[in-house]
């Protein structure tokens, strides 16, 4: 049996319908199961997030490796961490000359992007282990709606190019529905 290199690395023709038996970080697979519930039963767990806050405080350790002159990257369990720096084209400025940009990028091709620029490398690097954290945490919730998608935004990449289109438009309707009925 050949490989295909368009897949991802984890791929594998056994598993490739079921985004559950992928080789992801646990909290992604207890995140689908959650998801499940909800749709089944609207069940949020706000009232949980009062009494037990965000589970994992986890200081993680990034060790840069600089690509291009503008962008570092560093591994995570939830993929590539990356940080680009943007840099002010006009000749004279005040302030910050530079901006940052962090996300996470799942070996799928999924995209967890931050919604703001930051004018210094340590604040987006705060950024990214805040993110990791929250991703660590699978509950269902408003707090969580980025890692929701994230995790929906995982399991629509995983989907074989030869998968009905119809699959793609049910992750859609679940992450519209999120955002109409989470906040």
């Amino acid at each position: 049996m050949t490989s295909n290199p368009h897949k991802p690395k984890y791929w594998r023709p056994s598993t490739f319908a079921s985004p559950t038996r992928l080789q992801t970080p646990p909290s992604h697979k207890q995140r689908l199961a959650y998801i499940r519930e909800w749709v089944i039963s609207r069940h949020v767990h706000d009232s949980e997030l009062l009494t037990n806050p965000p589970r994992s405080t986890k200081k993680y350790s990034f060790e840069w490796l600089e690509q291009e002159t503008t962008t570092y990257v560093s591994e995570s369990p939830y993929g590539k961490v990356v940080i680009r720096e943007e840099r002010s084209k006009k000749p004279f400025s005040y302030g910050a000359t530079s901006s940052y940009k962090p996300w996470i990028e799942d070996p799928s091709g999924a995209r967890y992007n931050c919604l703001e620029k930051f004018i210094d490398f340590v604040d987006a690097e705060d950024w990214l282990q805040d993110a990791l954290n929250r991703l660590d945490d699978p509950r269902i919730s408003e707090w969580f709606l980025e890692c929701i998608h994230f995790t929906l935004d995982v399991c629509q990449h995983v989907l074989p190019d030869t998968s009905d289109q119809l699959h793609h438009e049910r992750i859609n309707y679940l992450m519209d529905w999120f955002d109409e009925s989470l906040p």
